[in-house]
């Protein structure tokens, strides 16, 4: 039999992913078992693995606990972290705008796993900002608040114990107060508050006239200035006193503020950095150099940053982004989360649901390792780190604006072991496998396990096989020939503070073609059958072709699926001889020749009792069958189940002698195998049918 005679390019070839599969990206996320043609940014499943904080690499996940400590604080809006009631342990503080509560909650064991609720005030109209300090001097802390619907600036005396508070009023009329810090401006060894008011534009601090608390003297540092948002007090300039610095949500501005001489009475501003929507600030020592630098959000950007106080003074910053896309950035505080004696970073992310700290890699603040806290805390608002289970580390608190939350996580660290396995790869051939290559991040104390496996089928693939190294031959673990593959990444750490990471996958391989493995033609009563099998890559498209005389023409104008094994050919005369072949449309457009089959031809002969092949086989929607009966008379036409249920009747009655043609519609039946049988009143024929979608 003669195979191929020619082949066509029809189209340009297809690019190299039609024998290649590379996978760079699985922020996607899992539940994609395949099989797929391509990988794209999904996997089918993971565990303990961080695919989603990094674009474009995944690792280990950082393992932190959270422990609930209120779950109805009506649109928790702040936190903050003391021991209010003088027991030496941690409590924590909030402000929830919904309800106009500030609130602390007692550290009943000291573990932060058992929590007592006191209300400080609960009507504090639009509570927005909580802090503690010791305004008064009596060497208790007492609780200082903003209220943002009031316009209040107020702080709560505590009774020593956290059990009774008194109020006081600093300010009842600082429109829009979004934020209260208590620090010392003058220089007088008390406490002195300051405010940021968001509806007035002002930033104001107001002196501790005795020391006491109740007296109060305000002094304007600026007017003007767009919404701010966020204030905080340290010495930005390094001169031993206490200067000011402010985030402008919608003057796009970090500023801070020079004590000028110290006396609080004169303030000189020095503008840091055009912030869009700068949303929080706070002063560290980043960089290790023993001045004091910038750290800040802006939720319009998603970024969380920090500006290097270049010579000290506050007069020359230079920016380092720490982190994009967090979504939402809405507060930053700075502290040693990883007791490494250098300052990280960490952050409430509003839109992205996300707690996250930012570990200073070698304490110069210009690398940075992101760990993910908890990524499903629903518009988290604010941040701040405490030991607050007396275990010698730094915990983070947090306050959850979308589900009411307050609640802190003790973190753990890196997982110390993890894996993420592959969707099962489609190569829509039988391959002959090539090389595999990866990239990846495997620092001391970790490592990294590559698993492969094939099949010939999505239910039925191999065993796992451990692939040595990258740019290995994939022949030398998986067979040739098995349609669809799959991966699997282990990561293991042996040090909770080391996490590889994975960032690229890359595998090759070849098709093998389209192989004919039989054409035939045989002649029927009703007409000539053409039946084929290839093996190798599965065609796109085939169309059937005869040859009479010479002459090649093709038998229909819509091709045949690839799937496609039979082709009856109706339109014949008996005593001519016929060929047929098959063009045959493959993946990248190329179409080849195949055939031709032997002569046949259909010899004159009276009429006999004849049921045909079906047709299209397999078929989709609709499928013809023909048959020939020698005699007039009763008939019956019916389609069978393999249960041996009737699915159909197509014909039942008299019917005259001759070639006859049905068509089904099976559109509505379930893809599978059945039985259509011929009965007349002396035989009966029965045939099968496939059909597929």
């Amino acid at each position: 039999m003669r195979k191929i005679l020619s082949c066509l390019l029809l189209g340009l070839a297809i690019s190299a992913s039609a024998d290649s599969a590379a996978q760079t990206e699985w922020a996607g996320g899992g539940g994609v078992p395949g099989p797929v043609t391509d990988w794209s940014y999904y996997f089918a499943s993971s565990e303990n693995i961080d695919y989603y904080t990094t674009w474009g690499e995944f690792s280990l996940v950082y393992e932190s606990v959270e422990h609930l400590v209120a779950s109805d604080f009506e649109y928790a809006i702040d936190v903050y972290a003391a021991d209010i009631d003088d027991d030496e342990d941690v409590d924590i503080l909030g402000a929830a705008w919904g309800a106009d509560d500030i609130a602390w909650w007692e550290n009943r064991n000291g573990l932060g796993t058992s929590w007592t609720r006191h209300t400080v005030d609960g009507d504090f109209d639009g509570a927005y900002s909580v802090h503690a300090a010791d305004i008064d001097g009596d060497d208790d802390l007492d609780i200082l608040g903003a209220g943002l619907d009031c316009g209040d600036i107020v702080w709560w005396e505590n009774d020593g114990t956290g059990g009774g508070w008194l109020e006081h009023e600093v300010d009842g009329a600082f429109d829009g107060a979004s934020c209260a810090y208590a620090a010392d401006f003058d220089g007088d060894d008390d406490l002195d508050v300051l405010g940021a008011a968001s509806e007035a534009d002002e930033v104001t601090w107001w002196e501790n006239t005795d020391g006491s608390g109740m007296s109060w003297t305000e002094h304007a540092v600026q007017s003007g200035y767009d919404c701010p948002y966020s204030v905080h007090a340290a010495d930005v300039d390094g001169d031993d006193d206490t200067d000011i610095l402010g985030a402008a949500l919608y003057g796009y501005d970090i500023t801070w503020w020079e004590n000028t001489d110290g006396s609080g009475t004169s303030w000189t501003a020095h503008h840091v950095d055009q912030v869009i929507q700068a949303s929080s600030v706070y002063a560290a020592d980043v960089d290790g150099d023993e001045d004091l630098d910038i750290i800040g959000t802006s939720s319009w950007d998603d970024e969380i940053a920090w500006w290097e106080n270049l010579d000290g003074s506050g007069s020359t910053w230079t920016k380092h982004s720490i982190s994009h896309g967090i979504g939402g950035a809405c507060s930053a505080y700075a502290a040693d989360i990883d007791g490494d004696d250098d300052i990280d970073g960490l952050c409430a992310a509003s839109s992205s649901y996300d707690i996250i700290w930012w570990e200073n890699d070698d304490g110069s603040g210009t690398s940075w390792t992101i760990h993910l806290v908890d990524g499903d805390v629903i518009s988290a608002a604010s941040v701040y780190a405490a030991d607050i289970n007396g275990d010698e580390a730094l915990d983070v608190a947090g306050a959850v604006w979308g589900n009411d939350p307050i609640s802190w996580w003790e973190l753990i660290g890196i997982a110390s072991t993890g894996w993420l396995k592959s969707s099962i790869l489609d190569t829509e051939t039988q391959p002959v496998w090539g090389i595999i290559r990866w990239t990846a991040d495997v620092p001391a104390e970790t490592s990294l396990t590559v698993e492969v496996r094939a099949g010939s089928a999505p239910g039925q693939m191999g065993t796992w096989t451990e692939v040595d190294s990258s740019g290995d031959d994939l022949s030398d673990y998986i067979a040739d020939g098995k349609r669809y593959f799959q991966y699997q990444i282990t990561l293991d750490s042996y040090d909770n503070e080391a996490n590889p990471t994975f960032e690229y996958i890359i595998i090759y391989w070849s098709g093998v073609g389209v192989e004919l493995a039989e054409l035939s033609a045989d002649s029927t009563d009703n007409g000539i059958l053409v039946n084929w099998t290839v093996t190798g890559d599965i065609p796109s498209w085939i169309q059937v072709l005869r040859e009479v005389d010479g002459e090649i023409a093709p038998l229909h104008a819509d091709a045949l699926p690839g799937s496609a094994t039979l082709y009856l050919d109706r339109g014949v005369e008996p005593g001519v001889d016929y060929r047929y072949w098959l063009d045959v449309t493959e993946a990248d457009g190329t179409v080849c020749r195949l055939g031709p089959t032997e002569a046949v031809r259909i010899e004159p002969e009276g009429l006999a009792l004849s049921l045909s092949e079906p047709y299209p086989s397999p078929a989709s929607d609709t499928v013809t069958i023909a048959f020939t009966l020698p005699d007039d008379g009763p008939m019956e036409l019916a389609v069978y189940d393999l249960a041996g249920r009737r699915v159909a009747t197509l014909v039942n009655g008299e019917v005259t002698a001759g070639r006859h043609e049905v068509v089904w519609d099976c559109s509505l039946s379930q893809s599978g195998v059945y039985l259509y049988r011929l009965k007349t009143a002396e035989d009966a024929l029965v045939k099968r049918l496939i059909i597929s979608r």
